[in-house]
């Protein structure tokens, strides 16, 4: 809350300004300020320079009036800065007047409503109207609030404005014996400051001169504030539930009175934690690193801690000597409110993360030891004024972190069958696929890696590069490149589990225009992060051959000589397989499903020199895994099937 500074007729009583409870000013804090009570009739007792508030929905600026001379100023919460006078608000028709503006809000659409009460208790008048915000002009005209009927609602005095989490505009009035709370119809046109009628009776509370009203955006709670009696007040909290009117105290003091209550009707975003060490391994022991704690913060406005916030580092863990803390993490008035002990790091209640978010960085120390150190922030550890993290965040840091990390590659022809890590001979337009599999075989702790493969230039395109984790602990990152004309490979695995790594596989194809017998080595080699000690260097790299060899071409023709067939009939196929070369074609496969109104009997081979029949010819192989030109099928040779069938199709 801010006050302007100025001569008073009557000083204003005892102030606590209670906070918005939806933390962000982009969240619209709206409220009132130093309100008439109740039974005082005199203008000159209800005057003074105090100021009431909103917040703006889109840029956090925090807009005020001062209630002696009219002037809108606005507040920035995330640079303490107060604006020059932005104009003057024209004055609310008689009989209100300039002392009894007594309420401001944001709508969801970022319109400011400002609102003058004035009159005797129980006869009492309403004026309410919109305001530019960059030249404080009435948008519009002071419009007298009335009831959907058109009646003067019953208001005595005092009250406040406010927009619910549902997106709708409520005033809460004085009245006898108990306040009322109105919908007001913000809406521009005739609707324009109707309210219902009857309003909802305030009830568990008496004719307080309610000073605030305002919507916790977390969790929806509606609040509302003011004074029993003038001066010498006693201070009252109330919940409300705005279906009901019932009401429930919470606080009530006679230390002070609530004057003014920020209002926010959008849910603002919870904050996000995040931790990290820095390196995240020594190898040598005792190893110093660097801890920073990153807390998020992506409203417009500060958020402030509701409770302690505390990082305990792990066992055998201790900040170090120096320190070298630094903190953007402060307390709402800018104090450095970030404490850290020998095994721990707190931030007070009522710390400050500004709009953007803040760190809090330190020094640790940790010995050797053949296990992580792993620190972890619990979800619902960082309780904020818009909420708790939702998602724990962890961080790990390895001293003597020794590992033996391994490469093997195996290759295939096509995207079938076993992988083998012997030279293969691939023809020209082909398919082929590498499985790298990269793993760490042992290790102290939270092993962690690069790896690289560079595919060998003729093995072009490169069609698809899949990875998975191996061990279900850690990450496997991937990415590719075009380096040189060739695909390059690039990977980091990190705190994986002993055994634990990556398993990509890469679909490509061979080049179709090189020379018969161009050879490639296609090798991967893994070499562990900085930090980390490898025991084992000399299986760190995994390499196969690949030859170009020559192209065959296959072609298949089927007759069975006849143009029609009938029922009862036998009939047979004579289906033809050639090698045109140039290359041989062994493991050549022939398959014949089976089809509707045929029933195959036999089936029968011959070939001419330089192929080779099946060992076994049998129709039901035929039909579904197919017979296979096995060992040889030469180039220029050929290989013949019969297959005798019977009719079993009527036709039509």
């Amino acid at each position: 809350m801010v006050q302007a500074q100025g001569p008073r007729a009557h000083p204003p009583p005892p102030t606590h300004t209670h906070p918005c409870p939806g933390p962000t000013w982009r969240c619209r804090a709206a409220s009132s300020s130093r309100r008439s009570s109740r039974g005082t009739s005199g203008r000159t007792a209800r005057r003074s320079s105090s100021a009431l508030a909103a917040g703006s929905t889109s840029s956090s600026l925090l807009y005020f009036i001062d209630r002696n001379n009219r002037q809108l100023y606005n507040y920035n919460p995330n640079t303490n800065a107060v604006s020059a006078s932005l104009g003057v608000v024209p004055a609310p028709p008689a009989p209100a007047f300039t002392g009894n503006i007594l309420g401001a809000t944001f709508d969801l659409n970022g319109r400011l409503f400002m609102y003058a009460t004035e009159g005797p208790p129980n006869t009492g008048f309403m004026t309410i109207a919109q305001i530019n915000t960059a030249t404080a002009a009435i948008v519009g005209t002071w419009t007298q609030v009335l009831t959907t009927s058109g009646v003067t609602p019953t208001i005595a005095s005092s009250g406040d404005i406010n927009i619910g989490t549902n997106g709708v505009a409520y005033v809460i009035s004085n009245t006898a014996p108990q306040p009322t709370y109105h919908v007001i119809d913000l809406t521009p046109g005739a609707s324009f400051g109707r309210t219902n009628s009857p309003a909802l009776t305030v009830t568990g509370a008496d004719n307080l001169g309610v000073r605030g009203v305002a919507v916790n955006p977390v969790n929806g709670t509606v609040y509302f504030g003011g004074t029993q009696t003038f001066p010498g007040a006693t201070g009252d909290l109330y919940t409300l539930n705005p279906t009901t009117g019932a009401s429930t105290l919470v606080q009530s003091s006679t230390s002070f009175v609530v004057q003014d209550m920020g209002n926010c009707p959008f849910p603002p975003a919870t904050p996000t934690i995040s931790k990290t060490f820095s390196p995240t391994y020594r190898a040598t022991g005792p190893g110093t690193a660097t801890a920073v704690i990153r807390i998020a913060n992506s409203n417009t406005a500060p958020l402030f801690l509701f409770s302690e916030f505390k990082d305990t580092l792990p066992a055998g863990m201790t900040v170090a000597n120096p320190t070298a803390l630094a903190s953007t993490c402060n307390s709402a008035f800018g104090n450095a409110n970030t404490v850290v002990g020998s095994t721990s790091v707190t931030f007070a209640i009522g710390g400050r993360i500004p709009a953007g978010g803040c760190s809090i960085t330190f020094n640790v120390t940790a010995p050797l030891s053949t296990v992580a150190y792993i620190n972890t922030i619990p979800a619902g550890g960082l309780v904020t004024s818009a909420g708790s993290n939702t998602f724990a965040a962890t961080a790990s840091f390895v001293v003597n972190a020794t590992a033996d990390f391994q490469v093997t590659k195996l290759q295939r022809t096509q995207t079938s069958g076993a992988f083998t890590a012997s030279p293969l001979t691939v023809p020209g337009g082909s398919t082929i696929q590498y499985t790298i599999q990269v793993f760490a075989s042992t290790f102290a702790a939270g092993g962690s890696a690069t790896f690289t493969d560079t595919i060998p230039s003729f093995i072009t395109p490169v069609l698809s590069v899949q990875s998975s984790l191996l061990g279900g602990i850690g990450s496997c990152a991937v990415t590719t490149s075009t380096v040189a004309n060739s695909t390059q490979i690039r990977g980091t695995l990190t705190s994986v589990a002993s055994g634990g790594g990556c398993v990509i596989t890469v679909t490509a194809r061979v080049s179709a225009t090189l020379a018969v017998s161009t050879t490639g080595v296609n090798s991967v080699t893994v070499v562990a992060r900085p930090g980390q000690r490898e025991t084992i260097t000399t299986n760190n790299t995994g390499s196969v051959t690949t030859t170009v060899g020559p192209s065959t071409t296959l072609t298949v023709a089927k007759t069975n000589g006849v143009g029609s067939l009938v029922a009862g009939q036998t009939v047979a196929y004579t289906v033809t397989i050639a090698n045109l070369g140039p290359a041989a074609a062994p493991g050549t496969t022939f398959t014949d499903p089976a089809v509707s109104g045929l029933s195959c009997t036999t089936v029968s081979c011959s070939v001419t020199a330089g192929a080779s029949c099946p060992p076994v010819l049998t129709v039901g192989a035929l039909q579904s895994t197919g017979l296979q030109i096995t060992p040889t099928f030469a180039a220029l040779s050929t290989a013949t099937f019969v297959v005798t069938c019977g009719v079993s199709a009527t036709g039509f």
